[in-house]
């Protein structure tokens, strides 16, 4: 299910996309799938994010920020993930295209595919039943 991104959301993201393209993120974990974005530019940012989402009704537990360099398979124990594209291209099968202007609440474990210069995407682990109050999918 995906709904409408909100502003301060919005901008969080856009913070985040200029802090990894000027380098002020750091690889902290890094695989044959991708690399896991980090240091304390980010995790600022990342404590800003879980708030905004609060904020919007979200049960927030934790974020990270991904780089895929190719496809991966998503693993959900928690049966409640928000997905947000920060870069580049990224499918969710089943799912459809992740994009910049809208969040994706997933309760399973679908693939994500990503295109020919990998993507950078935002986790954000929240409560099963952690729904938005109001969704426009």
């Amino acid at each position: 299910m995906a709904s409408a991104l909100p502003d301060k959301v919005k901008n969080v993201i856009t913070d985040m996309r200029e802090r990894i393209q000027n380098k002020m993120a750091v690889r902290i974990k890094q695989d044959t799938k991708g690399w896991e974005y980090g240091g304390p530019a980010l995790k600022e940012l990342a404590l800003e994010l879980k708030d905004q989402l609060n904020n919007e009704g979200y049960d927030v537990r934790g974020c990270t920020v991904w780089h895929f360099l190719r496809g991966a398979n998503i693993k959900n124990p928690t049966k409640g993930l928000i997905l947000l594209l920060i870069s580049g291209e990224a499918t969710l099968s089943p799912g459809g295209a992740l994009t910049l202007e809208r969040l994706s609440y997933i309760k399973d474990e679908p693939s994500l595919l990503t295109g020919a210069n990998g993507a950078d995407v935002v986790f954000v682990v929240i409560e099963p039943d952690g729904e938005a109050k109001t969704s426009d999918a």
